[in-house]
């Protein structure tokens, strides 16, 4: 297709194609179809559930297009909004389907929220089979742990510590966790089953020489806690030390390996209240 893209073309390009790929499904299309006060770019009726796709190729905020789903609303339709230029939304919202477009040498894809991009084909099959939905939660499915070098700061000895890094959900949504409570025992990452499956996948990597973890007494805090030693002299990794280090591998290099354990493994519940559209693929939904 010759420049898909251009201001003139884009619309009625990608409405052509929206409505090319819902026939293709079996399903009734029309295009410009008028309602009572609205008109949809492709109107598609789908296993009994009215549709309408808007192409949005022109600036439209936030506001004005929930003043535009609101008809669709009242009359039960699901409106669904392709943007080339999505507006900024503070949070995403179960009433508003709205998601970005994008062109990969005239390979139209849509973005779910940056987790996900997916072909504008499988987008739309996905929604009209319910595949796409809105889910009040994160549900993560697998951790990330970050392994980075800890030298001794009495022998000089080198170490290797850890922090769980990223939360991955069924939708690719990335949840940043960081580790960063400190003085404390009941750290996510001393999980038995985390630090099980860490001490199993250092002892197959020989550049990972792994700190001891045991309750020591803290100076700093006058208490016993669970922490990183040194695994020649067992001093103690205060968690202010090991919370800096921590911080230093955010902002550049410094992560030297990592490894991830699926949740399924693991006795602790992980789901953040944080409502959002949810494309799991071959996944459960995260809720």
């Amino acid at each position: 297709m010759d420049n898909l893209w251009t201001e003139s073309s884009f619309h009625d390009n990608i409405k052509n194609m929206v409505a090319q790929i819902c026939r293709k499904l079996g399903y009734a299309t029309r295009e410009e179809f008028k309602g009572k006060d609205w008109r949809a770019d492709v109107f598609v009726l789908a296993n009994g559930i009215k549709y309408a796709f808007e192409i949005q190729s022109s600036i439209q905020s936030v506001r004005k297009t929930l003043e535009r789903q609101a008809k669709y609303i009242r009359d039960g339709v699901i409106g669904c909004w392709l943007f080339e230029k999505e507006p900024k939304q503070k949070n995403e919202l179960e009433n508003l389907p709205l998601f970005r477009l994008n062109n990969n040498n005239d390979n139209v894809t849509v973005s779910i929220k940056d987790r996900k991009e997916i072909s504008l084909e499988v987008f739309i099959k996905d929604f009209l089979h319910g595949n796409i939905k809105f889910c009040s939660s994160l549900n993560p499915l697998e951790l990330e742990v970050r392994f980075i070098k800890m030298d001794c700061w009495k022998c000089r000895h080198e170490n290797h510590i850890y922090y769980i890094g990223d939360l991955i959900t069924p939708c690719n949504a990335k949840i940043f966790f960081g580790d960063i409570e400190m003085w404390i025992s009941e750290k996510l990452m001393f999980t038995p089953e985390i630090v099980e499956k860490v001490l199993d996948h250092a002892k197959v990597n020989n550049k990972l020489n792994m700190a001891t973890i045991k309750e020591r007494y803290s100076n700093t805090v006058g208490n016993t806690y669970l922490s990183f030693g040194c695994s020649k002299c067992d001093s103690i990794f205060g968690d202010w030390f090991v919370f800096e280090a921590i911080i230093d591998t955010w902002y550049g290099d410094g992560v030297v390996d990592k490894m991830m354990i699926s949740k399924k493994e693991i006795p602790v519940d992980l789901k953040s209240e944080t409502p959002h559209w949810c494309h799991p693929g071959e996944n459960d939904f995260c809720e």
